[in-house]
């Protein structure tokens, strides 16, 4: 293996272990204590929503 080789693999390396640590840092910092509520009653009446009351894709709602 060529010494340019050794050198790229070894900055690449850093690098990504960098990167790494800081999305970890990121996390920690703003989203690790972060807690979405969920309403039971709000996810079925999404979930057992009539799908042709909804507009489909490409139509316009104008009159």
């Amino acid at each position: 293996m060529d010494s340019r080789d050794r050198r790229l693999r070894r900055e690449l390396v850093i690098l990504v272990i960098l990167k790494l640590t800081l999305l970890a840092m990121i996390w920690w910092s703003f989203v690790r204590d972060v807690r979405v509520p969920v309403d039971a009653a709000a996810v079925a009446r999404h979930v057992a929503q009539d799908p042709s009351a909804a507009p489909r894709q490409g139509e316009s709602n104008a009159q």
